[in-house]
Order: C-alpha cells, then structure tokens, then sequence
C-alpha cells in the first residue's frame, strides 16, 4: 500500500480510536442491522432482550473494531495483516456469513466513519477507506468459498465467538 494513504488512514484512526473502541463498534453493529435486520440471526445475542445494551453485544463489538486497530496499525507490515484477515476470514464462513455480507459491513463501516469524523471525513478520506476495505473485503473472502465447508450454527444464547484477532 502507498505509505501517503496508510498514514491518512492511520491519522484518521487515531481519531476514531479516541471516541472509544467499544462505542465506534456499538455504533458500526447498529447501523449493519439498520443495513441488513436479518444479520442479527448470524450472532450468538440475537435473542438478548436488551441487545444493543448487553454485555454480550458490547464485547462482540468491542472485539470487532479491536481487530480493525490492529489491521489499521500494521498496514506497514502486510506479514501481520494478511494472515490476520485471511484467518478471520475462513472463519466467518463458518458462522455462516457469504460474501454478499462484507459489502453490508463495509458501507456501514464507511458510514460510521463518517459519522464519527464528521466534516473531517472527505472524499478523499473516504477513497483512501474503501480502498483499504476493498482490500480487507478481497483478503477476508479469499479462496474460502472455492472450498466445501461446513456452516456451524450461529452460536446459542450465552456463548461468545472468540477473538480472532
């Protein structure tokens, strides 16, 4: 990647980083559900009566922009990177998601970014975003629909999927 759009990506972050990763990640699981509602049956707190406040929620998405941090920080070493997506990638396949889902996430993303940025977010930002998704997006989906897998069973009430990060 060009090192001028890892550090505008990376200044951007340091930004998003300090709104607090657990509200960036409340704030980007809110508007995938507003984007695709039936998404919710694909996580283990589908069924939590208070979703958005719940212990369960908030740790899924806390976890999620966790693992944005460390992709965004390492850019300058794809060694990390890559693995990092492609595993997590391989993953989400078992929990059923298809490749249609990561353009979902990766609008909701973009639009949670330039909620939290606000006039900060420009358009050249936002190109230097969804390049770096498109990338995330390629990794992630990889070669892992080419090969037979077996869909788990969204996780049951109570159980949270691990980190992958």
């Amino acid at each position: 990647m060009d090192p001028a759009l890892i550090k505008t990506i990376q200044d951007s972050w340091d930004k998003v980083e300090g709104v607090g990763f657990q509200t960036v990640g409340i704030l980007l699981f809110k508007r995938i559900f507003e984007l695709a509602p039936e998404a919710i049956a694909l996580f283990s707190f589908r069924d939590e009566p208070d979703m958005y406040n719940s212990k369960m929620f908030k740790k899924h998405a806390l976890i999620v922009v966790q693992g944005v941090d460390k992709a965004v920080k390492n850019l300058t070493d794809l060694g990390v990177v890559i693995p990092l997506l492609s595993r997590m990638g391989k993953k989400h396949v078992e929990y059923g998601v298809i490749p249609a889902h990561y353009d979902i996430v990766g609008q909701a993303l973009i639009d949670t970014l330039a909620a939290g940025l606000g006039d900060e977010f420009t358009d050249a930002l936002k190109a230097s975003w969804v390049a770096l998704y498109g990338v995330v997006k390629t990794t992630m989906i990889g070669d892992h629909y080419d090969e037979p897998t077996e869909v788990k069973a969204p996780p049951q009430k109570g159980e949270i999927q691990k980190s992958y990060i």
